[in-house]
C-alpha cells in the first residue's frame, strides 16, 4: 500500500515537472517571438523616421524653389507695372493690334 502511494506521489511529481518543462519551453518560444516582434517594430519605426526626414527635406527644397519662383514673378510684375522691361529670358514684345480694315 505504501509503495503504491509512493509511486502515485512520484508520478504526480513527474507530471508536475513535465508540465513545468513544457511551460518553460513555450514561454521561451513566446519570449523569442516577442523579441523578434520588438526588433521588427524598431526597424519599422526607424524606416518611417528616415522616410519622414527625407520627405521633410524634399518639402523644404520644393518650398525654397517655389519661393524663388514667386519672388522672380513678383519682380517681373513690378517691372511691368513700372513700364520697364523685365530681365527675363525670351522676352517677346506684345504684338500691335490689327486694324479693323485689314480684317
Amino acid at each position: 500500500m505504501k509503495d503504491q502511494e509512493t509511486t502515485r506521489k512520484v508520478q504526480i511529481w513527474q507530471v508536475i515537472v513535465l508540465v513545468e518543462f513544457v511551460m518553460i519551453i513555450f514561454l521561451g518560444l513566446y519570449a523569442s517571438y516577442l523579441r523578434n516582434a520588438f526588433v521588427a517594430q524598431g526597424s519599422y519605426v526607424t524606416q518611417v523616421e528616415q522616410l519622414l526626414g527625407s520627405q521633410d527635406k524634399r518639402e523644404k527644397e520644393v518650398s525654397a524653389k517655389l519661393l524663388n519662383v514667386m519672388t522672380l514673378l513678383q519682380k517681373a510684375v513690378n517691372d511691368l507695372n513700372q513700364g520697364q522691361p523685365g530681365a527675363m529670358l525670351n522676352n517677346v514684345p506684345v504684338p500691335a493690334p490689327v486694324p479693323e480694315a485689314a480684317k
